[in-house]
This record gives C-alpha cells, structure tokens and sequence, in this order.
C-alpha cells in the first residue's frame, strides 16, 4: 500500500482537511445533555453495535474501542490485526478485512 496514493492522489485536499476537522471536534459527550460525561453518553447508544478495531490504528486506538465497549450496551468489539492500521478499512487495501465488514454489516441488517 502506498500511503501517498492513499491519502493525497485519492483525496480532495478541502475533504482531508474537513474529515480531520471533524475527528477533532467529535465528542458525543459535549453539550448539556451528556455535559462532557463520556460514560454516559456512551450508555445511550441504544443501537446494537459492533466496534471493528484494528491492532496498529494509529488514529482511532484499539485501547479506546476497548474503553467504549465497556459502556455501550448491547456491542461487540472484535480486534483485527493487520500492519495496515487505519487504512485497512479503504476499499481495497485488505480484501479479508471487506469480507469481516461485510459479515458484520449482515449480521446487523439480518436482526430487523
């Protein structure tokens, strides 16, 4: 995998910059609702959820996902482990990981 490629030659810079932006400001527990308690705003998640962490995610830590699990009703973490960190969940870079996301999406869909 070529990282170049991968976040420069196949992103807008503005849409980089917006999705960077956006990681940044995302805190579920910001506002009076949840008044920056993570823990509880992670116990309203009442969707089934399924948390796909990957080993060398540099971004989204397997540690963190980890820490969401433990307060989110009604999720499963599941660990995958490849070199390829956060973007093994590009289209294309890791076929096995499309076919667990695949899996995982279905068996979301398949409860309703």
């Amino acid at each position: 995998m070529n990282w170049e490629n991968d976040h420069i030659e196949n992103w807008d810079a503005n849409n980089l910059l917006a999705k960077i932006a956006t990681w940044k400001a995302n805190d579920i527990s910001f506002g009076p609702l949840y008044n920056n308690d993570i823990k509880k705003a992670l116990r309203s998640i009442r969707a089934q959820t399924i948390l796909i962490t990957c080993t060398e995610d540099l971004y989204f830590r397997p540690e963190d996902n980890f820490f969401e699990s433990q307060h989110i009703p009604n999720v499963e973490l599941h660990t995958y482990d490849s070199p390829l960190g956060h973007c093994v969940a590009n289209p294309g870079n890791d076929k096995n990981f499309e076919d667990i996301l695949d899996i995982n999406i279905n068996k979301l869909l398949n409860q309703f």
